[in-house]
């Protein structure tokens, strides 16, 4: 059966993309993705959408308007922006791509991934001097923020993530459990990071722990439990979350943001 997605019609350089997703029977809709804010909750949601899906509030035509993903679910479930490895770099030395997290967090919760079509290394090896600043941005995302953050190498990796994305979204949206509706969704792209742990065992993960959040204040013993994680697995796993690399990329990024902040303030003033 052939699944739609859509593709903000601003994209730019997506033919070979197109073409893999087609040949996995995904069709590309294009237009233009938008998230707006609710003016009842004041949380924002996708465009395409007739209502706030929060608090069923219809659309007024007097909400804010922002771009934050370039490909999405028709039903606003999920939501991916795609960027190149120096584009990511430029919108994360300039602040923007914080910016961009933290609303795509709040329209599409952990079901927001910002994906980097290629490797940290590359990206660290085009700018050495700002290594720890790049090596934060992934840890970041993940623990502080909730939401997904990969890098697919290729653009083979980004379809592969897309498609996965996609077909995951309605599985979780029919399993027999319940959230709180202010709850973020599962972050399985997330999950499927971590060392050890792969995208099956990354779902299995999250649907006993609910967050990446969660994920990370789990014992060794905590991972063993999980069906399909071994004592390597799951030491692995607790070492991702406890080693002094993510522990001081998280610290560098979450200081660097607040000194951006402060700064921010003191020009308004």
């Amino acid at each position: 059966m052939v699944r739609t997605i859509l593709m903000d019609s601003r994209e730019k350089n997506t033919e070979d993309l197109e073409q893999l997703l087609k040949d996995e029977l995904i069709r590309v809709e294009k237009l233009q993705l938008r998230a707006i804010e609710c003016v009842e909750c004041k949380r924002w949601y996708q465009a395409n959408l007739p209502a706030c899906p929060r608090c069923s509030s219809p659309k007024t035509g007097e909400e804010k308007e922002l771009q934050v993903a370039d490909y999405a679910g028709p039903t606003g479930r999920w939501a991916i922006e795609r960027k190149t490895g120096s584009n990511f770099y430029g919108s994360l030395i300039d602040g923007q791509l914080h910016d961009q997290e933290e609303i795509g967090a709040d329209v599409y919760g952990n079901r927001y991934i910002v994906a980097v079509e290629d490797t940290m290394s590359n990206v660290i090896a085009e700018h050495p001097d700002q290594a720890g600043f790049i090596s934060a941005a992934q840890p970041y995302a993940q623990l502080v923020l909730g939401i997904g953050f990969v890098f697919t190498e290729d653009v083979e990796g980004m379809a592969n993530l897309i498609k996965y994305t996609d077909k995951e979204s309605e599985i979780e949206y029919t399993a027999k459990y319940s959230i709180k509706k202010q709850d973020k969704l599962l972050q399985l792209e997330g999950a499927a990071t971590i060392p050890g742990i792969s995208a099956q065992l990354g779902a299995q993960s999250l649907m006993v722990a609910r967050t990446m959040r969660n994920l990370a204040n789990y014992s060794v013993k905590d991972f063993e439990m999980i069906k399909g994680i071994g004592k390597g697995k799951a030491q692995a796993a607790f070492d991702y979350f406890n080693t002094d690399v993510a522990v001081e990329a998280v610290t560098i990024l979450a200081e660097l943001l607040k000194a951006k902040e402060a700064k921010k303030k003191y020009a308004q003033s």
